[in-house]
Parts: C-alpha cells; structure tokens; sequence
C-alpha cells in the first residue's frame, strides 16, 4: 500500500510552471495565483464564498465573526492548492465557488476534439478523517439564484459529484455537462410539471434550466457530511473538515501573453490518464520540438524523466511503487515549459 504524503502536502514549497489561465474556449485554475486575467476581453476566475487567506485574499472576511464560525475557509498553499476547510451544522450546506469568464464574455466549453470538450475536470482530495461528498453545480449566461440558468446532476439526475469521498482519498471528476440537467427538492410535483416542463421522481424536480455549455460562466462546490438512513438522509456536521482542490480545468488548454491567447507550441493534445494512477501513468501528446518530460514529486524532486523528438508521444511512466499524493508532470522544449497535475494512488 502506498504511504500518503499528507505531511509533504502540508509543508513543502513547489514552483509549479502551471497558472491559473482563462480564454474564451476554456480554462484551467491551478491556483497558483489570486486571479487570472488575459488580454482585452478580461477574462478572469474569481472566487467567492466565506472567507478566503494566503495570497487569495480580495473577498476576505477575517473580522467577521459569523465567517469564522461557520462556512467554508479558503486557502491557496503556495503549492498551486486550493484548501476548504469547512465548518457547518448538521443537514447545513454553505457552497464555495468562482466566477468565470467576464460580466460580458464567457467560457465556450464546446471544442470539438478538445481533451475537455463540454467537460470539466476537478482534481481533489479529502484531508480530514470523516467521509464527505462533494457536489458541483455550473452556471451559464451570468444568471444566479432561483432563475439560473445552471446543471447539478446527469441526465439521470444523480448529482454532479455524489457519492463518499473517504477519509484521505484522492478523486478526480470528469463531468459532462453537455448532457447535464437541473434537480430541485423545493419545487413540488404539480409546479415541477405545470412550470419546469420536466419530470417528478424521488421527491425531486429534474428538468432542462436552460444551461448554455457555449457560455459557462460560474462553478459551485458544495461540501457535506456523510448523509445516510441512520441520520435520516440529513448530512452529518462538519468541524475543521478540509478538502484540497488541486486544479479545475475545461475545455480547451489554453496560455496567455500580455497581449492575447496563444496556443501551447511546445506540445499539444496532451492527454495524462488515468489520475489517480495505480501501476502505470500514460502520457500521451504531440511534440512540436525535441520535448524533455519530468514526473517531479510535491517536495519538487525529479523522480523519472524521458527525452523525446518531435512527433506523436506515448509515454508510460510505472508509478506501481510511489507514494500516495500530487505528483507534476512538466514537458521543457525551447519553446517554453508547460505542467500538467497528477494523483498517484
């Protein structure tokens, strides 16, 4: 069984190469900086929720006392991490999340051939010694609150990220919003059929809201005790609970310079799977130069590397024997340095 590096996560400083980046045809939140804007348009990631500290700081509510005593607490490592730490009463959700895009301009997910094509991919692991679940809601078009244009669930209308999340484990959640819907518990039968034209099952409404995956532009992460016949289905309390967000990612991959988005040219269509990854971790793409790829670990340590020539890559990394944590994969070709997340199980 693999040793978990909790204590490395906790402590150590990495120069991560990835950043928090946005345009028009996607995004990826690396945390490795407060917020991100590119170019004209101004696209950005902001977070919002309870609290925030460390290097995130714009929303901070650190004299508020009901801040402290309750809700979620958000704090950027240094590491390219985002920590939640989430206090709350039993059967009490408090959402944290971000706004994407611009107040005019938002996130088109679609892409086709994209690795993120009308998905979103977050990497994320539970802290804390009590089993959580997670759920995500995504908004589209600028809209909040009871008229918002959003999706939380499948097309089968399970929530977007249910199920345990157990004491130390690592999880990464592709979500395919192309095909998500909205539930509700609050609207009753006969206003779920007369106003929503959607269906009634389990008690809850499933129907179409809206959602525009051509414009997304906010995501909402909720995180909740343990719900079970035993409490009768009312999550359980939360005290200190922390749930580290390692990156958020969707759509198409893309970077920036002072003046405008750009594709990456040292690689592209990277693809790196399975994460978490067991035995073997593949890392495929196409190098446009000669590309070295290192699989460095939290303390920033190189532990293999491979030199490559320009062409299509199908590299296999056996990672059978790691320790249990984040792990960096970082492609250096002459035409810059780009850093991919992993989680080693």
């Amino acid at each position: 069984m693999k040793k978990i590096l909790l204590s490395a996560l906790a402590v150590a400083t990495l120069s991560v190469n990835a950043q928090d980046l946005i345009c028009p045809n996607g995004f990826s939140e690396d945390f490795a900086g407060a917020s991100a804007t590119v170019g004209a348009n101004d696209y950005g990631i902001w977070w919002w929720g309870k609290q925030d500290h460390g290097t995130d700081t714009a929303n901070a509510c650190d004299s508020e006392a009901k801040c402290v005593a309750s809700g979620v607490e958000r704090t950027r490592t240094g590491n390219g991490d985002l920590v939640l730490k989430v206090n709350r009463a039993r059967n009490n959700w408090t959402p944290t999340g971000a706004s994407i895009g611009s107040k005019v301009s938002f996130v088109n997910l679609t892409n086709a051939g994209a690795p993120l094509s009308n998905k979103v991919e977050i990497m994320l692991t539970n802290g804390s010694g009590s089993s959580v679940e997670v759920f995500f809601d995504f908004q589209s078009n600028g809209t909040a609150g009871v008229d918002a244009e959003m999706v939380n669930a499948d097309a089968n209308g399970t929530g977007l990220g249910t199920g345990a999340l157990t004491a130390n484990e690592s999880r990464t959640y592709t979500l395919d919003l192309s095909s998500a819907i909205r539930t509700s518990w609050a609207l009753s039968e006969q206003v779920c059929l007369a106003k929503t034209n959607g269906s009634y099952s389990g008690g809850k409404c499933l129907y179409n809201a809206g959602f525009d995956v051509t414009k997304l532009s906010g995501l909402g992460i909720t995180v909740v005790g343990l719900a079970s016949l035993e409490t009768n289905w009312e999550p359980l309390a939360l005290v200190d609970q922390t749930v580290t967000v390692h990156s958020i990612k969707g759509g198409k991959s893309c970077v920036s310079n002072s003046d405008a988005v750009s594709e990456l040219t040292t690689v592209s269509k990277f693809k790196i799977f399975p994460s978490p990854a067991n035995d073997v971790l593949n890392v495929n793409f196409e190098a446009q130069e000669n590309v070295s790829v290192a699989l460095t670990d939290i303390t920033g340590r190189v532990v293999l590397s491979q030199n490559v020539s320009a062409g299509s890559q199908n590299l296999k990394f056996n990672v059978a024997t790691f320790s249990e944590g984040m792990y960096f994969v970082t492609f250096t070709g002459a035409a810059g340095q780009h850093t991919e997340k992993v989680l080693v199980k």
